[in-house]
């Protein structure tokens, strides 16, 4: 398999050329256009709730998922993340890692995925977030929100939870208390040990606000019968 970021500001594009009966596995929605013969399926994954050695995650939580298998001549797909961003692609070998429900896109069809997180079980101010965790070796598409950026963690690293994107699990982390850092606004994670960091430039909630006044503007009217529904931005 074979993954090229195409950059087309703001926003990244992957090429992934597969070869003869190679499998991707992308988030559902993600695919843009493909060519060659593949054999495309749908399916969901639910996140469980468990005792020890088991995932931790609301059964609630779940995530759909497209599995594209190439025929004997391979083919390729070209995959983008529904939200404005770029992309980063991580090569898995040894270690777990960690990814942001909304940050994945894709990874290679070898690599088993689970959701849910333990170390982020029940903290404050991460239960609307949900993680998953992958396992195995082969290529994983991340994406995150305006620009993603590696960090190479070695001894301490701190950073906003909502900037986060996926992590090597060879860190260890520590969800800090609300008031410990910048006035009680936002919450924050403690990396400890040598490993990699993806971050992401924009908050889910300010980039979402951001893209709506962008979409609609303040003129802007919904027509229903005889009535006029001015829409909130």
């Amino acid at each position: 398999m074979r993954i090229e970021l195409l950059s087309n500001q703001p926003q990244t594009i992957a090429q992934a050329q597969l070869d003869a009966k190679e499998e991707l596995v992308a988030q559902a929605g993600a695919l843009l256009a493909l060519r060659g013969d593949f054999k495309i399926n749908t399916f969901m994954r639910r996140g469980r709730e468990g005792g020890k050695g088991k995932m931790f995650q609301a059964p609630s939580k779940s995530l759909f998922l497209q599995s594209f298998k190439a025929g004997e001549e391979g083919g390729t797909l070209y995959l983008a993340p529904a939200l404005v961003g770029n992309l980063a692609q991580y090569q898995m070998s040894k270690y777990k890692f960690i990814v942001r429900h909304s940050s994945y896109l894709a990874c290679d069809g070898k690599i088993e995925l689970f959701v849910g997180f333990e170390s982020f079980k029940a903290k404050a101010g991460t239960e609307n977030s949900t993680w998953l965790s992958l396992v195995g070796d082969g290529a994983v598409l991340v994406s995150g929100l305006g620009g993603i950026y590696p960090v190479e963690v070695a001894g301490e690293y701190t950073v906003s939870l909502e900037h986060i994107v996926a992590f090597e699990n060879t860190l260890k982390t520590k969800v800090l208390p609300k008031n410990q850092l910048a006035n009680g606004a936002g919450v924050f994670c403690q990396f400890k040990g040598e490993g990699l960091l993806y971050c992401q430039t924009h908050r889910p909630k300010a980039m979402a606000r951001r893209l709506e006044h962008g979409a609609l503007p303040e003129n802007f009217k919904l027509h229903r019968r005889d009535q006029s529904f001015k829409l909130r931005t």
